[in-house]
């Protein structure tokens, strides 16, 4: 029982696993003292009258005399009796007992079970039941876009014991006038509603639970419908930035050990470099208005990271047009920043400013679906060289795509341009860096930031021909930013599970890439395309000539290890 209970993962199975353990223990309490635990039967979580029914054994070879004594407070009280029951169990024989007792609040009820056989203490057996509100409402983003125009929420209803749910009704009613009517009503569920209508501003809803005619209870909330902002995204996931699509590319700078020039000078070698994009964190709130001003002029825009007040930062810096995105706090998943703290800061940040989106980076894959509704910009940094090939950059992209479309988030990779003398971590060759940059692309991200032009120990500049190459990719994100911003991807089956690739289709032209992670073998490829397509294949960017060649509707060739194969057909 005990590795069964290894065998049950993650959040939704856990009660399970406690159960058996408990059972377990329950059950081995029971022998101890010659009686077998048949079964207990709480009753539910609802207001009402219910019973504890519990079945016993008597496993010794002498007559007990057993008493049951249930205990039970609510809130933080000390529990008080509640009920008794007893019965005399001959050898090998049975009982079963039964114990009223009646929930008249919601929240923490506490329950304790005590056997005793005479004077002596048998087992006890503590229970912490959660009763809920008979209306619960809440909301995934009461910020609301044109670019959504719905209201979605989730809803759960826990009448009294003696009410039928079957027989109520939910309404959600807006600013005083219904704008839902929940029947058949279920006890729990997601819905939404459309919101395009309302006026720009605060809105107040308000879920009843109704039972003939009358309302037994509601919870409310205020919601914000706000016009087009400066900043957000596309329904696609792609940035729209002053009402114009946006490709970020850009860089990490890690401020907190760095003077002020030295941020300024990150900003400007990036610039030069072709990069549209800087994350950066802000150490006083005065030194912000330099990098803003500066990065205008130079056409790169900033995400903010915060070592001091973020509100009082956003509030003062929210009209500068270099602003892209406020981020609430990097890789929360692993720093322990729980879900409900960054949904808090989320909300915060835009009652400050509703102009621009949130961003928040993970590094948890298997926190994803906790997280990926916490900001507007979902930014993963899978880090794999050099313990994981680099195909782990597609799977781990790929997977928080999947949780943040149920939020209808995009993702932005943000991918390892980084390593240390010492650590876990190298320094990636060109290559490797090309190539996550193109498995990225191929697993549907809608930005790319590399990590990092500067931390404390490492600085890309350093790395002269590194730094000397990285240059090269800006030319070639601008030549694919029209099929990466305007086009719809589709992945092509490559019969290697270390190849990757991927078309885009925009008017006439079709743009095919290949991605060989395999670090030294070549692999033959012969792809089928999704499209209609003629050749001949030719290769999309100056100077890197491609393998590939388009033949009887099929496009074949040799990818070398590590390389990345970028052609263009015709419609």
């Amino acid at each position: 029982m005990v590795t069964s209970y290894f065998s049950f993962r993650g959040e939704v199975a856990r009660p399970l696993a406690a159960g058996l353990l408990e059972d377990l223990w329950l059950h081995v309490l029971g022998l101890r003292s010659g009686l077998v635990v048949e079964s207990i039967l709480m009753g539910p979580e609802v207001p009402g009258r219910h019973d504890v029914r519990m079945k016993i054994g008597n496993s010794s070879g002498t007559r007990s005399h057993i008493t049951a004594t249930l205990r039970m407070a609510f809130g933080d009280a000390v529990p008080s009796h509640a009920a008794a029951d007893e019965a005399t169990v001959e050898p090998w024989g049975h009982a079963e007992f039964k114990l009223p007792y009646a929930v008249t609040e919601r929240g923490k009820l506490s329950l304790s079970l005590d056997l005793t056989n005479g004077d002596r203490n048998v087992m006890s057996l503590d229970r912490v039941q959660s009763i809920p509100e008979m209306v619960e409402f809440a909301v995934k983003d009461r910020h609301v876009y044109p670019v959504e125009g719905r209201l979605a929420f989730s809803a759960a209803f826990t009448p009294d014991a003696e009410v039928s749910l079957d027989t109520c009704r939910g309404q959600l009613v807006i600013d005083g006038k219904l704008a839902l009517d929940l029947k058949p009503l279920k006890p729990a569920g997601d819905y939404s509603v459309g919101v395009s209508k309302l006026a720009v501003g605060k809105h107040r809803a308000r879920l009843r639970l109704v039972h003939a005619g009358r309302e037994l209870g509601a919870k409310k909330m205020e919601f914000y419908r706000y016009a087009t902002p400066r900043v957000y995204s596309r329904s696609d996931g792609t940035t729209i930035v002053n009402r114009k699509p946006f490709f970020p590319f850009g860089w990490y700078h890690v401020s907190w050990s760095f003077t002020s020039e030295e941020r300024l000078q990150c900003l400007r070698d990036i610039a030069a470099g072709g990069f549209n994009a800087l994350h950066a964190g802000i150490k006083q709130i005065d030194e912000w208005e330099p990098l803003l001003e500066e990065a205008e002029k130079l056409g790169v825009h900033v995400v903010t990271e915060f070592g001091v007040d973020s509100v009082k930062v956003i509030t003062r810096y929210r009209d500068k047009k270099a602003v892209l995105a406020w981020n609430p706090g990097d890789e929360p998943d692993g720093g322990g920043v729980a879900p409900e703290e960054m949904l808090r800061r989320f909300d915060s940040f835009k009652l400050a400013d509703p102009e621009h989106p949130t961003y928040m980076t993970l590094c948890v894959p298997q926190t994803y679906s906790r997280y990926a509704g916490c900001a507007e910009v979902i930014a993963p940094d899978p880090y794999p060289i050099p313990h994981s090939p680099t195909s782990a950059v597609y799977d781990i992209l790929s997977q928080a795509r999947t949780e943040a479309a149920k939020y209808g988030r995009p993702v932005w990779g943000i991918l390892q341009c980084f390593g240390y003398e010492k650590g876990p971590w190298r320094v990636p060759t060109f290559a490797e860096c090309r190539n996550m940059t193109y498995l990225a692309l191929l697993a549907g991200v809608k930005g790319i930031i590399y990590y990092t032009y500067a931390d404390t120990g490492f600085k890309v500049t350093d790395h002269p021909d590194l730094w000397r190459d990285m240059q090269t990719l800006p030319a070639e994100i601008r030549t694919l930013t029209p099929f990466l911003l305007g086009s719809r991807l589709v992945k092509l089956e490559t019969g290697h599970a270390d190849v990757f690739a991927g078309a885009w289709t925009r008017g006439k032209r079709v743009v095919v890439c290949v991605v060989n992670t395999s670090p030294k073998e070549s692999r033959q490829v012969d792809l089928i395309l999704l499209t209609a397509a003629k050749g001949p294949a030719r290769p999309l960017f100056a100077g890197r000539p491609s393998g590939l060649v388009f033949q009887k509707g099929r496009l074949r060739g040799a990818v070398g290890g590590m390389e990345v194969e970028v052609c263009e057909l015709t419609r």
